[in-house]
């Protein structure tokens, strides 16, 4: 399926930006490199991260976090996505994901026009 992979590049860059396909469970884990964790964007978004990227001390992701910011997922004002993050569309009634909304990447692009 569709994806969007947000790679981190460091605290003062944006972020690495790229649409992958992504063909299951393990295909997710290797992109992201670690156990995953679930976080739920928008009705229509989801996305996964390393659940150990801020333990491993992977870069700190400054696009994906200010995505989470955007879209207002919960994420506490003190707290940062680190390492890679990527994202699909809200799963099916199966619970598979489905492919990125191609509103996320309009917001992504916003977000890099506001950065420079």
């Amino acid at each position: 399926m569709k994806a969007i992979k947000i790679t981190a590049m460091g605290p003062m860059a944006n972020s690495k930006v790229e649409q992958v396909e992504v063909n299951g469970y393990q295909e997710t884990v290797d992109h992201l490199g670690g156990s995953l964790e679930g976080l739920t964007l928008s009705d229509d978004a989801s996305a996964y991260v390393d659940e150990e990227g801020k333990i491993k001390e992977l870069a700190y992701n400054r696009t994906a976090t200010k995505l989470c910011t955007r879209l207002e997922t919960g994420l506490a004002s003190s707290d940062f996505i680190c390492g890679t993050m990527l994202i699909f569309g809200a799963p099916d009634s199966e619970g598979d994901e489905t492919d990125v909304p191609d509103r996320i990447l309009s917001e992504i692009k916003a977000i890099h026009v506001e950065s420079n």
